[in-house]
């Protein structure tokens, strides 16, 4: 029982927190090497410490990642079949955001956007909360991993974005912004992949040939995009593009390399979950104020541990 109270009080990360915890249990310090005499029972304790873990841990991470499929898929896939059945775009491979592009099916892509953002952040930081923890140890990772949380957090931010500001109304802001998504999507995919070379990562291949096919993927959509949008001709919207149009070979090409760098997004992410469901998270909420109180022991039996 000893033992598994230490493992217990180890999964606190804060020395501080743990100090105040024993504590409120009636465990004093008093000496240097943190020898304790406890009041309580060792089955008490042990039972104090399950009770507050259990309202304060999340062990399913990895659903996050079924939430953030969901949200996506809808999000791209739902608006699409409207605009296509509206006429609103042309069914050759139209570019994701030219699909939410008009109303109502602008307010549907917006709304499901910034859910899918919502649940792509959350991943992104349990991301770095898990390097974080198994590579405390090592600062090029650590610095490369906060570097990723804020391209990452930035890549989500601009997908938003690309909704707020419809191709239809602020076509340069929203080509902006469209762009900062996907460069920061892949170049947050290339700072995961580096550390998972760094590391002993079971999905290191996996993440190298994902990242190698999204920065092909970006640069085809930035060569043929521009290439497009040079040779378009008509006076009508891209997004109604057909065959007869010139540069319309250009921007299929384009909105093609688009729908594969999405799916390649999602695939990245997807190597996540192994580790999150191997993973805890711990919320942890300390107050100002210090509470004196100790648990009631007085009906408790039981004898002591050694330190």
């Amino acid at each position: 029982m000893a033992d598994n109270f230490h493992l217990a009080l180890k999964r606190f990360p804060s020395e501080v927190y743990q100090h105040n915890l024993l504590k409120n249990c009636g465990i004093y310090f008093y000496n240097e090497n943190a020898c304790s005499v406890i009041k309580s029972t060792e089955q008490y304790i042990f039972a104090y410490l399950s009770r507050i873990m259990t309202q304060h841990t999340w062990k399913k991470l990895h659903k996050v990642l079924f939430l953030f499929l969901a949200a996506f898929a809808l999000a791209i896939f739902l608006p699409l079949t409207i605009s296509i059945t509206t006429g609103d775009v042309s069914p050759y491979v139209p570019y994701i955001s030219e699909a939410g592009g008009n109303f109502p099916q602008a307010g549907i892509f917006t709304t499901l956007i910034v859910i899918t953002c919502i649940f792509s952040e959350t991943t992104i930081i349990f991301r770095y909360l898990v390097i974080e923890e198994r590579c405390s140890d090592n600062t090029k990772h650590i610095f490369i991993n906060k570097v990723a949380l804020v391209i990452g957090t930035l890549s989500a931010i601009s997908f938003v974005m690309v909704g707020a500001f419809p191709t239809t109304l602020v076509s340069h802001v929203h080509n902006v912004v469209a762009g900062m998504t996907c460069l920061s999507s892949a170049l947050y995919m290339f700072c995961h992949t580096w550390i998972s070379l760094h590391s002993k990562s079971r999905m290191k291949k996996l993440r190298v040939a994902i990242t190698i096919f999204s920065v092909i993927s970006v640069t085809a959509m930035a060569v043929f995009g521009g290439l497009g949008s040079t040779f378009w001709r008509s006076n009508k919207w891209p997004g109604r593009k057909i065959p007869q149009d010139e540069g319309f070979v250009f921007y299929v090409v384009s909105a093609t390399a688009e729908w594969i760098l999405a799916l390649l997004y999602f695939c990245f992410l997807a190597t996540f979950y192994q580790d999150f469901k191997e993973s805890t998270f711990y919320f942890q909420l300390q107050t100002t104020q210090v509470s004196h109180t100790r648990p009631n022991i007085s009906n408790v039996k039981g004898g002591q541990l050694s330190c």
